[in-house]
């Protein structure tokens, strides 16, 4: 009885290179196989012989073998390029069949019922992260998931089941805009603001997460880049947009700067630049203030006041003149009148509060601590804490609790001042990690000032969470 020979298996070599590593059947359309397109990855090439070279080439893919981005913003149908932003910002559109399958559908509702009330600080506009999020999702795969991995990290708080839905969309959404920046420039207007809005989305998603790592400043500094982008574009004439776009980085890297070690400062903040940019934001738009509130100018003086901070830190000298001019500004600041709701002024006093032990603080280093200047400080924590007391409990100025809190309760001494301060954290109706994680630091912090009373003020706080190489996510 003969033996039947089979012929030695060859293993294919073809196919693109991200199914080669996954180990996986690649079917090998160009530019962009399957495989790829399913899981938003990078689809490319080895080196071949003229004739894989000669198909990428006619498909429109770039010289080292990448898909055009005409293909990967369109997700590979015939959508069309002309987008009217108009129509696309204020008509209800269909839906992506991801937010309307199982458990997806639910996870939205949540966000625009639970998370995205909690994300703006005021609630007598349109709430944009609802408005114009789920419309600019249609036209990005990233936003969908960012949208999806916010909702799910909020509602994780509670069920915290949820946090595996979180991580899974997260990493889909960082995938899918990691695919999106590779040809940039080659992009739709209307697709480049899509995936600004997912860089920016996912700033959320690690606030809301608490990251104590930093990962926010990385889609921050990238999120600048694509407005200042969008803004430089003669063709690109939203202004509504880029306003929601520029009050989202503004407030966030003004409030990065609460390190005045300048570590972030030179990676994210062009002082003269925000100062410029704050000014594009326009009263008579309908979603005006949502983060900033009534306190343009104050964020634009706690800008100038971290500078100062930064100065002393750099063991630079202090213009005396400067600090005064700057103090006297903060002082004299009030609240303008973008609505008849008294909580923005309460919002705004803590702020200006915290402005001003910032500012006494940062004129002195940690060696320079004296019991003079802490009793100056004492009637402004006072003041903040007066101000935050009387922010009902489910505030939407909740939102933007955690810069003046951490500024404030980084000179507390006081048991009673401690007390008061973790109570409204306790009461919050935000239901986030972060109200948590910030009470943690704190209390924290507090403990290491106890044992050591020079390590007081913002940048004792600092040391406090170097020595546990923590990084916070603010916002």
């Amino acid at each position: 009885m003969s033996k039947t020979t089979h012929k030695p298996y060859q293993r294919t070599r073809a196919g693109c290179l991200p199914c080669r590593r996954r180990r996986k059947k690649c079917d090998q359309s160009t530019p962009l196989c399957l495989g790829c397109r399913r899981n938003h990855l990078i689809c490319t090439w080895p080196s071949a012989g003229p004739e894989l070279a000669n198909t990428l080439g006619h498909s429109g893919s770039t010289q080292d073998g990448n898909p055009s981005l005409t293909h990967f913003c369109n997700g590979g149908d015939n959508v069309q390029r002309s987008i009217d932003f108009k129509r696309l910002l204020r008509q209800p559109s269909p839906l992506p069949p991801l937010f309307r399958r199982q458990p997806a559908g639910d996870l939205l509702e949540y966000f625009k019922l639970m998370t995205a009330p909690r994300m703006v600080c005021r609630s007598n506009i349109e709430n944009p992260f609802i408005t114009y999020h789920l419309r600019l999702a249609t036209l990005s795969t990233s936003l969908q998931h960012a949208i999806l991995a916010i909702g799910a990290c909020h509602r994780a708080y509670i069920s915290p089941d949820f946090s595996i839905l979180a991580y899974d969309h997260y990493a889909v959404a960082v995938r899918s805009l990691k695919f999106g920046i590779t040809e940039w420039h080659a992009c739709s207007a209307a697709n480049r603001a899509a995936l600004a809005a997912s860089c920016l989305a996912l700033c959320w998603y690690e606030i809301i997460h608490a990251n104590i790592r930093g990962a926010l400043y990385h889609h921050l500094r990238a999120g600048g880049y694509m407005i200042r982008d969008l803004q430089d574009d003669s063709k690109f004439h939203q202004d509504e947009l880029l306003g929601f776009f520029i009050e989202q980085y503004s407030y966030l890297a003004i409030l990065a700067n609460i390190d005045p070690s300048d570590r972030l400062k030179s990676q994210l903040v062009d002082p003269h630049t925000l100062t410029e940019s704050l000014t594009h934001l326009h009263p008579r738009s309908p979603i005006y203030g949502f983060l900033l509130g009534a306190s343009r100018d104050l964020f634009a003086l706690i800008l100038r006041t971290t500078s100062v901070a930064t100065q002393r830190g750099n063991f630079g000298p202090i213009d005396a003149n400067h600090y005064d001019i700057i103090m006297e500004m903060i002082s004299r600041w009030a609240a303008t009148s973008v609505s008849h709701d008294l909580t923005n002024q309460h919002s705004g006093r803590m702020y200006q509060a915290a402005s001003i032990i910032y500012l006494h603080v940062s004129k002195h280093g940690l060696q320079d601590v004296t019991e003079n200047l802490k009793e100056t400080i004492n009637p402004f924590i006072n003041l903040f804490l007066q101000s935050f007391q009387q922010l009902p409990f489910d505030s939407p100025q909740w939102t933007t609790f955690m810069w003046p809190s951490l500024v404030a309760g980084s000179c507390m001494r006081d048991p009673s001042h401690r007390k008061a301060l973790l109570k409204l954290f306790h009461d919050s109706s935000l239901q986030m990690e972060a109200v948590d994680s910030t009470a943690r630091w704190l209390s924290q912090h507090w403990a290491n000032m106890d044992r050591n009373p020079a390590v007081y003020g913002i940048r004792g706080l600092c040391e406090t969470l170097s020595l546990e190489n923590v990084l916070l996510c603010i916002g």
